[in-house]
This record gives structure tokens, sequence and C-alpha cells, in this order.
């Protein structure tokens, strides 16, 4: 009887650990979430993994957040590559995402608030002058 609980329990524990791992890899940045959720929700996955006996290091983490980056990120990858090796840890990855995410954030803002809406005519409704003669 114990050895048949223990086949069941270990099926179904590989069946999750391959679930988990499948949702791992595939997992993307959803545009409408930050950085902090995005990050949060890849750790927990990874904690998940780590519970099932995987063995997923801050090394494979890192290289999941980098890869499933939008493309805005494209430059901030390229430059954390050239991060020396030793501060490239996930702490110090999360920290500047998130800076990256505020200065992004910041841009869009100021491209919107820069933003020149066109006058119509109260007379004959077409644009580019104010009022009829």
């Amino acid at each position: 009887m114990w050895q048949k609980l223990k086949n069941i329990y270990e099926r179904d524990s590989q069946h999750q650990k391959f679930a988990l791992m499948q949702e791992f890899f595939e997992y993307k940045k959803k545009s409408n979430k930050g950085i902090a959720t995005y990050i949060s929700e890849l750790k927990n996955l990874a904690f998940k993994l780590k519970s099932l006996r995987e063995k997923m290091n801050d090394t494979m983490i890192i290289s999941k957040i980098l890869t499933a980056l939008p493309e805005n990120y494209r430059f901030f990858t390229i430059a954390w590559e050239s991060t020396p090796a030793a501060e490239r840890t996930l702490t110090n990855l999360t920290a500047r995402l998130l800076a990256e995410e505020a200065r992004n954030r910041g841009d869009q803002e100021e491209a919107v608030a820069f933003k020149v809406k066109e006058r119509k005519c109260y007379k004959c409704n077409m644009k580019g002058h104010s009022a009829c003669m």
C-alpha cells in the first residue's frame, strides 16, 4: 500500500513539475503589469519548482527575466550584458529594471504633456484656424 501511495505521489509530483517548468519557460511580461509584478511571478514559479526539488538558481531566473522582457527593454538588456559579472545579481537586476520602468513611464508622460491639440473653427468646423472671416 505504501509503495502504491508513493508511486501516485511521485507521478503527480512529476506532472506538476512538468507543468510548472512549461509555465516558467513560456512566461512573458504582460504589458498591463509592472516589472515588480512580472519578477515576483517568475520568482514564485521558481520557488514552486525548487520546492519540487528542481534545480533553479538565480542565473536561470535572471536569464528568463531578460529574455521575456518586451522590445522596449532591448537596450537595457544590452547594458546589462556589459555589467561586471560580480554585479549581475537578481537583486541588482530587479532594482535596475524598476528604475528603467520609472524612466520609461516618465518619458511616456512627457510625450503626452507636450502633445498639441489642433484647433477647429467654431463656425465651419475645419481644422487649422479658429474663426472664419
